[in-house]
């Protein structure tokens, strides 16, 4: 499900409650617009990547591959979180049922 090219660093801790660790409100606008640049960018957006030096490409494919992942960890955060909420909800019920008993 998640392929891994490179190693990463271990996760940081958060202390923060909003978000967590892959929170959307930490990053900024000019993180995500690399790879949609297209073929236009350039030296002032003139000349296109035609003569590209291989490591600028690779460079560029890693940001692509990682943006991927980061899509994919934020997706299996939001599902990691409801699967958490449905088993307190569960625990719950149960220990309520436990004490009409």
């Amino acid at each position: 499900m998640f392929s891994r090219r490179d190693p990463t660093p271990p996760p940081q801790s958060t202390t923060s409650s909003s978000g967590g660790l892959f929170s959307r409100n930490r990053r900024n606008s000019s993180h995500s617009s690399l790879s949609s640049r297209g073929n236009g960018g350039g030296f002032l957006g003139m000349g296109g990547h035609r003569n590209e030096d291989p490591s600028i490409r690779n460079a560029r494919q890693r940001i692509m591959d990682a943006e991927t992942a980061e899509k994919d960890a934020d997706r299996a955060l939001v599902e990691a979180r409801n699967r958490v909420r449905l088993a307190r909800e569960h625990c719950q019920m149960l220990e309520r049922e436990a004490l009409e008993e």
